[in-house]
């Protein structure tokens, strides 16, 4: 279990648990949004512990964490090729003993990095029933996820009434502008980064 933080990402990967219900998942709360990416915040019922996961574009089969990406393949992993942004595509590798187990591409170390510098990335997987699966992610935003996940996944989510980008000014300001009367749409061009 050396790739998980938890048993239950562990067996999410190995196909105990839907991938819906990994950890909570489709309860938790989505705290951050960046890009296709949002981070969802669950705190363990038994040990108040708090996890935060980034899911690509609602697909629980992609996630994210603070320092790796995992994919859930279809059909087992035999071989993974993978390209980041525009550069040529990295040579095949064998799948590792845990990834062949799970059915699961863990992008960790120093494929991680290259990925948090990438702005997309393509994977080309040969599965133990001799299927080639492809995927295609975009990595708008995953920067700014790792970022949020990596404090803690604090919740910055924007509630319908409040300003949608309320970056530059503190709760504070943006309290002593509506006190002065100005309007929402001043507040949220003084103060967004757009």
């Amino acid at each position: 279990m050396k790739y998980f933080k938890s048993k239950a990402a562990y067996f999410f990967c190995i196909g105990l648990i839907p991938s819906i219900a990994f950890a909570g998942l489709d309860s938790a709360a989505v705290v951050f949004k960046s890009g296709n990416w949002s981070v969802h915040r669950d705190k363990d019922a038994m040990t108040d512990e708090i996890s935060c996961t980034g899911i690509y574009k609602d697909d629980y089969a992609i996630q994210l964490v603070d320092d790796a990406l995992y994919i859930k393949v279809r059909g087992g992993v035999k071989t993974v090729k993978l390209r980041y942004g525009e550069q040529s595509p990295e040579g095949m590798r064998l799948a590792d003993d845990m990834e062949k187990k799970i059915g699961v591409i863990v992008i960790d170390d120093a494929e991680f990095t290259k990925l948090l510098a990438s702005n997309r990335l393509r994977a080309q997987v040969l599965t133990v029933l001799d299927s080639v699966n492809n995927y295609d992610i975009s990595l708008a935003g995953v920067t700014e996820a790792v970022k949020n996940i990596r404090s803690g996944c604090p919740d910055q989510s924007v509630s319908e009434n409040s300003l949608k980008a309320p970056i530059l000014c503190g709760d504070k300001i943006i309290e002593r502008l509506k006190a002065k009367k100005v309007s929402d749409e001043v507040i949220e061009y003084a103060c967004s980064a757009y």
